[in-house]
């Protein structure tokens, strides 16, 4: 679709506009049914009560410009609003459903994927065959859908008719400024129950783990994250089973934990493999998102882009790294200092509930003496909420240009504040104090407590919250015959929770890894409670999912979020430090090899731990990041690509 017919209206348009206003009232809605407009692809748009009318006219004239089909229900009336005079007025609370046509498909299909690799591409046929409307999934429709709408811009405009505070810039989305100036107030892509029922009959029940119902359906985002988090229960699965053996054949604890190390880093690498090859399946692998500035990005000039060539707001970076390096990075200091603070605190409380149980030993004082380890496992999990919050305010003030930009500094911010508030304590303990016992039933209380605050929080209340609602009318009417199961549903879906990103979700995996790697030579079963947390989790999320939440946007990933894998990959290494470590405070097996090489027991342990991370380091480049035959297929592809030019060169 040609810039030209992205925006209906320019600078002259306007002029004219409010002579042409009355006679175009007509004109902005067609009557048609109701499902002639329900597709497996349609979002939901509720505007402010509170713009300006002649804005809700120029947005919608913006859609029907580019041909989407629209459905207008009024929120107050619960009825379709019709234009069958000229008097017809606008509702001021409205919700405008967006649609699109198969023919609107079809011709959009390779606009849009054009970035895309097609199925045919993978299976090494014929490169000028594209897919058809019949053959896209659910997610695919939706990206072309939103993408239509994300493209509507106005070149000509500099402010949004009727609220001239707020600019624009060239090429930028009109529909994504109005989202964060709130002018829309709820933008969401509407559930296809059909397929839904499909996702959760093959994909939520307990045995089935086909990843492609979810990526169908969600998107490469959801999918990804979907195939990591069964990648790591898979993983955890297989760690106990090795513990299993190790214990049934009374293996020493220190080989054990030489083994646990080595497969935190082998998990990290076939993780990559998988990943490359799910990317080459779904067509994702070679995905480039240009850069462009986020609509929160916050500038008051412009300046042209030595790239594109076009005017884009500027910001100096340099501002953004003195917000960066002297106010976020002081405020973390406080905040850890904070942290660090309470687990004092805790230890004071610790210390003293034992002495009183040693003086007064008794049933119900020795119950009382868990209830501080209790409460500061809550406390964190406070906490953790706490700095979720104040990270990324943090990073939104620190106003970072692009979208890849502000995720990569959340997460180091997300990462830095959740070690340090989940594990700065037991480091405390094996390191300071040097009390493994304290350290085991710290780690147990943990482990346990966090996953089943987090599985409360996160499900159990918002279906609860759902069902206690469901017999509950969400708006009411006199006339109830015009109000159809469909518009219902866009009201149910309205009210539940939104579903932003894979961020927090990702977290608590980085988190529940931690615990139960860190000191696996001091808890060694902690890597079957991991297990279980992690078969739990894989339910919980697809529950989440097709029950509590909104459909989310879909995005088109390669991997989960590179930043996410290098924190993993960072505390890998720190896993390797601490256990040994640790070994060195309780081993007998060491002191007895410090004696036989004569060495002192720390020195044979950073010996053997720089030995070991050798051995890593050489793995990490012996085996490739993508597999051997997916290389050989991408060579093909480029092969094939590269002859079919020098083909048409010749024509």
């Amino acid at each position: 679709m040609n810039r030209k017919n992205k925006s209906s209206h320019d600078d002259d348009d306007d002029e004219q506009q409010p002579k042409q206003q009355h006679d175009s009232d007509d004109n902005l809605f067609i009557d048609l049914p109701v499902n002639q407009y329900q597709t497996s692809a349609s979002f939901v748009m509720i505007f402010n009560q509170n713009i300006p009318l002649e804005t809700k006219k120029w947005l919608i004239s913006l859609l029907k410009s580019n041909q989407l089909q629209l459905s207008i229900i009024n929120d107050s009336n619960n009825r379709y609003i019709r234009s069958s005079s000229s008097t017809t007025r606008i509702p001021e609370d409205l919700t405008l459903l967006i649609s699109c046509s198969e023919k609107l498909f079809e011709q959009n299909v390779h606009h849009v994927f054009k970035q895309l690799k097609r199925q045919n591409l993978m299976t090494d046929k014929s490169l000028d065959s594209t897919k058809t409307s019949t053959e896209l999934n659910t997610a695919e429709k939706q990206r072309i859908l939103y993408q239509l709408i994300q493209q509507i811009c106005s070149p000509n405009r500099t402010t949004i008719i009727g609220l001239p505070d707020i600019t624009l810039y060239p090429g930028q989305s009109i529909f994504e400024i109005c989202c964060h100036h709130k002018l829309i107030t709820h933008y969401f892509p509407l559930h296809d129950y059909e397929h839904l029922e499909n996702l959760r009959s093959n994909y939520c029940s307990f045995f089935s783990h086909n990843i492609d119902y979810v990526r169908d359906y969600f998107g490469e985002m959801i999918g990804f994250y979907f195939a990591f988090l069964n990648y790591y229960r898979d993983m955890f699965c297989w760690t106990s089973i090795v513990f299993l053996l190790c214990w049934s054949l009374q293996i020493p604890n220190e080989l054990y934990t030489i083994i646990i190390c080595f497969g935190s880093f082998v998990f990290i690498k076939m993780w990559k493999r998988f990943a490359k090859r799910l990317a080459f399946e779904w067509g994702t692998i070679d995905h480039i998102e240009l850069e462009k500035a986020r609509p929160a990005f916050r500038s008051k000039c412009m300046k042209i882009d030595p790239i594109t060539e076009e005017m884009v707001p500027y910001y100096p970076l340099t501002k953004t790294w003195c917000k960066e390096y002297f106010i976020s990075v002081p405020f973390v200091i406080v905040c850890l200092c904070l942290s660090f603070e309470l687990m004092c605190m805790y230890f004071d409380c610790e210390t003293w509930m034992a002495n009183y149980y040693e003086e007064n030993p008794s049933i119900l004082n020795f119950i009382i003496c868990f209830a501080p380890s209790i409460i500061y496992a809550i406390i964190v999990m406070f906490m953790n909420h706490l700095y979720i919050v104040i990270a990324t305010k943090l990073n939104n003030y620190e106003n970072h240009k692009t979208q890849e930009s502000h995720e990569n500094h959340l997460i180091v911010k997300l990462v830095l504040f959740e070690f340090f508030n989940n594990f700065i304590c037991l480091f405390y303990i094996a390191f300071y104090l040097n009390d493994m016992d304290m350290l085991r039933y710290t780690l147990i209380t943990m482990l346990t407590v966090n996953k089943t605050v987090e599985n409360f929080l996160e499900v159990f209340i918002p279906m609860f919250l759902i069902y206690r609602n469901e017999p509950k009318k969400l708006f009411q009417s006199s006339n109830k015959s015009t109000i159809t199961s469909w518009q219902q549903q866009i009201f149910d879906e309205k009210n539940l929770y939104i579903y932003e990103h894979t961020y927090y979700d990702c977290l608590e995996l980085f988190i529940q890894y931690g615990y139960a790697f860190l000191f696996v030579s001091i808890w060694p079963w902690a890597p079957i409670v991991a297990a279980i947390n992690s078969i739990m989790e894989v339910r919980m999320d697809a529950a989440k999912l097709v029950y509590c939440k909104r459909r989310p946007f879909q995005k088109t990933m390669k991997s989960i979020n590179n930043a996410w894998i290098k924190s993993f990959e960072v505390l890998s290494i720190i896993i390797v430090i601490s256990n040994f470590l640790t070994l060195e405070l309780i081993s007998n097996n060491v002191r007895l090899l410090s004696l036989y090489f004569n060495l002192s027991t720390f020195k044979l342990i950073v010996y053997a731990e720089h030995i070991f991370l050798t051995i890593v380091l050489i793995f990490w480049y012996v085996v490739p990041d993508i597999p051997r035959d997916i290389h050989h297929r991408l060579n093909r592809r480029k092969y094939l690509q590269f002859t079919n030019q020098d083909d048409k060169k010749f024509q």
